[in-house]
């Protein structure tokens, strides 16, 4: 017979036994369920180490660029479906240049590249700075994007975010493509353009007045008002314009979108917006520009001289109403291309080095 005192001996080391293993059961599920995930920096020093290691980290982790990297004729960092992956290039004297390739990029994120962190990155001489491609719900933060064809541009992608970037003397320092009003949804937070002048992005219906800006961007911003706003990017170079991208039913008037590569640029679906009193003279391309399906829009006391290619170009872009205009020594004075049912009223076109008007 077990006796009272080593019974309650026996059930006490039981319990403890079945606790021990309980812990030890619970520890092997969590190791195996990954519900504790150690976060691993990886270190790298060029192109190809740095893709690899984005490659090779899990969710959670970091890839740092230890020193910095001159790259010819090719893209430098890629991440090719990587997600959750931090990019760190530490300071902005770990520098990625390239040299002015066409179709480089100095970080890219393509192929459903998701919920990555670019950070104190400073990228120049590329083609692209740091595109995004169908890739969504990324973070870049601290970075300069100097010195490229394209700063940063965003193709196709979704709820980006953009803060504390400065990018300067890019034939356009921020440019974005969007094939829905979906793919508008990034947010910009102190975005500074060539001549120190900031960025401003809208994707809601704005109010945008007295300001001078090296770019601004309207994209599904609609129902918006600018006025008394004059876009200048770089004070060396003809760079960034005024772009409404699947903007409609706005209010445009007194801009002053000068000396830049394009002075106004309206595309995709950026229908029935009234523009009134513009200048947009001394472009390195075109003044004014519709371009693929901006429809129903209204041009009136538009200024468009000394412009390197048209002082308003149509493109695909129907029933345009035009009036009271000059177009003075450009390539074309107004020059319609693919683009039926415009009213065109009280034009000026002279001087210009091929046609004054272009059906």
């Amino acid at each position: 017979m077990i006796k009272k005192g080593m019974k309650e001996t026996y059930l006490l080391e039981s319990k403890n036994l079945i606790y021990v293993l309980i812990f030890i059961l619970a520890f092997i599920i969590i190791i195996l369920t990954g519900t504790v995930n150690a976060i691993t920096t990886y270190n790298c020093t060029n192109c190809s180490n740095c893709t690899a290691a984005i490659a090779a980290a899990g969710s959670g982790d970091i890839v740092q660029l230890n020193t910095s990297i001159n790259i010819a004729g090719t893209t430098c960092i890629s991440f090719a479906g990587a997600d959750n992956v931090t990019f760190d290039c530490l300071n902005f004297g770990n520098y990625i240049k390239g040299d002015d390739t066409m179709s480089t990029y100095g970080i890219r994120l393509q192929t459903y590249s998701d919920n990555n962190t670019i950070r104190n990155c400073n990228i120049s001489k590329f083609y692209v700075g740091i595109y995004f491609a169908d890739s969504d719900n990324n973070n870049m933060i601290n970075a300069i994007t100097n010195f490229n064809s394209n700063g940063i541009f965003i193709w196709a992608s979704v709820n980006n975010t953009l803060t504390n970037i400065t990018t300067q003397e890019n034939t356009y320092d921020f440019f974005m493509y969007s094939s829905s009003d979906f793919e508008c949804n990034h947010n910009l937070t102190n975005i500074t353009g060539s001549g120190n002048r900031p960025i401003e992005y809208y994707n809601y219906s704005a109010t945008v007045e007295d300001k001078v800006l090296s770019e601004l961007i309207l994209c599904n911003a609609d129902n918006s008002t600018v006025s008394n706003v004059t876009i200048r990017g770089s004070d060396t170079i003809k760079n960034n314009m005024f772009h409404l991208i699947r903007t409609e039913n706005s209010n445009i008037s007194n801009i002053n979108s000068s000396e830049n590569y394009v002075g106004i640029r309206m595309a995709y679906s950026s229908n029935n917006n009234t523009l009134t009193d513009i200048v947009t003279n001394n472009n390195g391309g075109s003044g004014i520009l519709l371009y693929q399906g901006a429809l129903n829009n209204t041009l009136t006391d538009i200024t468009t001289n000394n412009n390197n290619y048209i002082g308003i170009s149509c493109f695909s872009s129907n029933f345009s109403t035009i009036t009271n205009v000059t177009a003075n020594y450009n390539n074309y004075g107004i020059r319609l291309t693919y683009s039926s049912n415009s009213t065109l009223t009280n034009i000026t076109a002279k001087h210009n080095l091929d046609e004054g008007i272009l059906f």
